[in-house]
């Protein structure tokens, strides 16, 4: 659901940047080069969210402020996804810089690459998600409770 929402904003930005500085040739590139870091992302904020679960409260008031829920959400855990999360940004932009600057044949190939990178974090990271879940489900279902 998060992946969907934030494909039409890339989808979105995208051709705004497109229609402003006329680099519609660019749009495919873009557009793979999105898929790659939405897909590798999910990915690894999946495997955050199993290793350090932070529960939602169960209602939260109409006016004002939502209530802050209490969690077991550690800081170390979502700053080293952030980290990971990053660096593989970085990677991938790197996969289609290099292809266009250090190879000459175009942002295109680059961003293939980055979509297929992309594809493979996912699942990996999802089977890594799977494995902890596997062995600690309780513990997490119980971080999870919502708490009012």
């Amino acid at each position: 659901a998060v992946a969907t929402v934030v494909a039409a904003i890339t989808a979105i930005a995208v051709i705004a940047g497109a229609a402003v500085s006329g680099a519609w040739i660019e749009v495919p590139s873009a557009l793979l080069l999105g898929v790659g870091v939405i897909l590798s992302t999910a990915g690894v904020g999946l495997v955050a969210s199993v290793h350090s679960p932070y529960p939602v409260a169960m209602s939260t008031p109409t006016f004002g402020r939502a209530r802050r829920p209490r969690g077991t959400g550690t800081a170390g855990v979502s700053l080293a996804a952030y980290l990971v999360e990053m660096a593989l940004i970085g990677i991938l932009v790197g996969l289609v810089a290099l292809s266009r600057f250090a190879f000459g044949i175009g942002t295109l190939p680059g961003a293939v690459v980055a979509a297929l990178a992309g594809a493979a974090i996912a699942p990996a990271a999802t089977a890594m998600a799977a494995g902890h879940l596997r062995t600690r489900l309780p513990e997490v279902l119980l971080a999870l409770a919502p708490r009012t």
